[in-house]
Formats: C-alpha cells, sequence, structure tokens
C-alpha cells in the first residue's frame, strides 16, 4: 500500500517525468528516502518501501533503478528549481573532486543552490 506521502509525490513526479508506475513509485521512495535517512546508501533506503516486500528485494529494486533509468540532469534540475518555488536570486555554490578507483578516474561537479535551511545539488557532468 503507497502511503499519502508517496502518492502525492508520485503524482508530481508523473507530471514531469514519462515513466512506468513501479518506477515512478520507486522514485518517490529514494526522495522521501534521503529526506528521512540523510544518506545515500541504499541499503537505508531499501527500508523506506511501503510494501511489505524483503530489504533485499528493496534494495536490488533500488539498484536496478539505477541501471535502467537515466534523468536528464538539466531537467530535475529545473523542476526542483520550480518545485522549490524561487522567487529572490539564490547564492550558487559550485563544487569539483577528482579522485581514483583502481585505474577509472572519477571526476564530479556539483552545483547547490544555498539557502539559509537546506541545499539542493545538481550533479554536472
Amino acid at each position: 500500500m503507497v502511503s499519502t506521502v508517496h502518492a502525492a509525490l508520485i503524482e508530481t513526479l508523473s507530471r514531469h517525468f514519462v515513466l512506468r508506475n513501479s518506477r515512478l513509485e520507486t522514485l518517490a521512495v529514494l526522495i522521501v528516502g534521503l529526506v528521512q535517512c540523510r544518506t545515500f546508501n541504499l541499503s537505508h533506503i531499501a527500508g523506506q518501501f511501503p510494501a511489505g516486500a524483503q530489504h533485499g528485494s528493496n534494495y536490488r529494486r533500488l539498484q536496478r533503478f539505477f541501471q535502467s533509468i537515466r534523468l536528464d540532469q538539466a531537467r530535475v534540475a529545473q523542476i526542483v528549481v520550480a518545485m522549490l518555488n524561487l522567487s529572490r536570486p539564490k547564492c550558487l555554490a559550485l563544487d569539483r573532486t577528482n579522485w581514483k578507483v583502481g585505474s577509472k578516474d572519477i571526476n564530479i561537479v556539483m552545483l547547490a543552490i544555498v539557502t539559509r535551511r537546506f541545499r539542493v545539488r545538481c550533479r554536472l557532468d
């Protein structure tokens, strides 16, 4: 059973993304999980699914979501800014990190909207 928060978020997300209902539900759980767990650890977020599936099944569902879905990051940033209803100019923070994992170079650029209470980050590739 989908909670009221999840249902409202799924309805909002469906206006912006063309995804199957199961993918929308997974995205909604991911967003709520990020807020509640304050981590991007999928093992922690897997416990946020409202259904009675096993933790391992939920964890695998989140993994499959990231394996198969690619969201347009520019579009996501536009949606987040629109949802925040930002009426006046905000300060932006830009950060870049680079490290090596084995023989693979990892390079991430993040842009954040800085407010008094929270940060909204957008990864730039």
